[in-house]
């Protein structure tokens, strides 16, 4: 079995780590599996190769001139992220894996191919959705816009008025450019899966669940003790733990644990102490009055470290998938905290494995936090035990190669 993915990167977000993995893994179970990605970001990547293109330099200039120009006719929402597939290089499909390939895997491809050049890939095709961008006009996350479910226009991500705006037209593309296309979905989430399912774009498509894998053997619980005398962190803290990258985009939900944590404050309880990683740190959290340690950008490699020191990780965000960082904790037998939007109900059963609230206030995922850091053993060990039963990345594979499988008896 042949397999071609097509991704961004092979290393650059989460998305692009996923793909990679997946790709890895089923090189390890003996597929023959490539990746051709935009660029290639570890020049330790195995079997990963990137696309030529069949235009020069100033061609690509003119069209990054046209872009910018486009882009001037309207006024972005802030923080909002917004794929316009406009102006693309021509990439070359002429590669001799490509043709052989029995399956094609896409997956974060927004800025990378446009459905053009996808409608010329005549095979299965599995299309691991990290966001809603392969069913919309352009946005990664819908919050209340449904027009993705008809035929966008008027979209509230590019504030625009008019029936027939960029997001229409991307929307048309791809609803020409696929309609002959054998494309079977893959849903990391029940909560994407019913998304695509109601898409204009893929309602009429084969949907399948397929959660996403973690390496339970690298993500896995340590020596609280001996985890945290390596990073400084007092024996007798309770160390509540997040990520604060991307802290300004207000589907992250910083502002809700922000609140939640002035609250605990004010109760008086003893010993907090929070840990936070990522690049990009808010100062806001300096005048909290509890002791701050701040770990910066920390690479998968130490990752398990800085998950072992803490009593609790909390993922306060209002719109997403299924974070990483969430399932990293859970393997290390950290409870999860955060609100029940997502992919996170899949993953986390409230008060059996970790603490999600349907209420999204601060108030509700403050007693999340206080409700795991009072039974942090119990709901750790079940945690771990949920990542080792459902979210393993051989589960994962083994998943994916009997989609392929079914796909190729057909």
């Amino acid at each position: 079995m042949k397999i071609a993915h097509f991704s961004t990167s092979d290393a650059i977000g989460g998305a692009a780590q996923a793909t990679y993995k997946l790709h890895k893994n089923l090189m390890a179970n003996g597929i023959d599996s490539r990746l051709f990605v935009k660029y290639i970001a570890d020049n330790k990547s195995e079997q990963v190769y990137e696309l030529e293109k069949n235009e020069n330099r100033f061609s690509q200039k003119l069209k990054n001139i046209r872009l910018t120009k486009l882009k001037s006719n309207y006024h972005l929402k802030p923080h909002t992220a917004f794929s316009w597939n406009k102006f693309l290089p021509n990439y070359s499909l002429a590669h001799e894996y490509i043709e052989r390939a029995d399956i094609i895997g896409l997956y974060w491809i927004g800025e990378f191919l446009s459905p053009e050049i996808i409608s010329r890939l005549k095979k299965p095709i599995v299309w691991r959705l990290s966001d809603i961008w392969p069913f919309s006009g352009g946005c990664h996350y819908p919050g209340t816009c449904v027009g993705f479910k008809q035929k966008c226009g008027q979209c509230p991500a590019l504030q625009s008025a008019n029936d027939k705006d960029e997001s229409y037209k991307l929307l048309e593309r791809k609803l020409n450019a696929f309609e002959s296309l054998d494309i079977t979905i893959a849903a990391p989430s029940q909560w994407i899966a019913q998304l695509a399912g109601e898409s204009t774009l893929f309602r009429q498509r084969r949907i399948e669940v397929i959660k996403t894998g973690v390496d339970e053997k690298h993500f896995k619980p340590l020596s609280k003790h001996e985890m945290r005398r390596a990073l400084g962190v007092s024996e007798k803290a309770k160390l509540i733990l997040f990520g604060a990258d991307s802290a300004s985009d207000p589907r992250k939900g910083i502002h809700y644990l922000i609140d939640a944590l002035k609250e605990i404050k004010s109760s008086g309880i003893e010993n907090i102490e929070l840990g936070i990683f990522g690049r990009n740190y808010d100062k806001t959290f300096d005048r909290l009055g509890f002791p701050i340690h701040y770990f910066g950008y920390i690479t998968e490699l130490y990752l398990p470290v800085l998950y072992n020191c803490a009593d609790v990780f909390v993922a306060p965000s209002i719109e997403e998938n299924l974070p990483n960082t969430a399932l990293e904790a859970m393997a290390c037998g950290i409870p999860v905290c955060g609100f029940a939007i997502g992919g996170m109900p899949d993953l986390i059963l409230h008060e059996k494995n970790g603490m999600i609230s349907r209420d999204i206030n601060s108030n509700a995922l403050k007693d999340c936090i206080l409700t795991a850091l009072e039974n942090q053993e119990i709901l750790g060990s079940e945690a771990r035990k949920t990542i080792l039963s459902s979210f393993t990345q051989q589960h994962q594979t083994e998943a994916y190669l009997a989609l392929y499988k079914d796909l190729l008896d057909q």
